[in-house]
């Protein structure tokens, strides 16, 4: 399974290389998902408001990969989610600020 992810993130990556800018307003908000426990990682799927075009994922990228304990970042437009993979000692909310301080964006609590 984590290596659909990595493939589907390298494929955002790529896409958002060859595409850019992002003018539109958040959307509607949904609800943030639960973290789920796997081999010793967390999962963490965040719901994101506003993400309207491919530059908006790579901020989201940007913004969170750097993260200490964070182990890769799947970010779906289409879904306004951002799935973290993490260790179980990150603070989460350093995460959501990162998306929101940096990104510009909106995480649903």
């Amino acid at each position: 399974m984590m290596k659909k992810i990595a493939a589907f993130g390298t494929a955002v990556l790529l896409t958002v290389i060859l595409l850019a800018g992002c003018s539109q307003q958040p959307d509607e908000e949904t609800t943030q998902a639960p973290a789920i426990s796997q081999q010793g990682n967390t999962f963490t799927t965040l719901t994101v408001t506003g993400m309207r075009c491919n530059r908006c994922v790579n901020a989201i990228n940007t913004a969170v990969r750097p993260l200490e304990g964070v182990i890769d970042v799947v970010v779906s437009r289409a879904d306004a989610t951002a799935i973290v993979e993490h260790s179980t000692t990150l603070d989460i909310d350093l995460v959501i600020s990162a998306i929101e301080e940096q990104a510009g964006l909106e995480v649903v609590r």
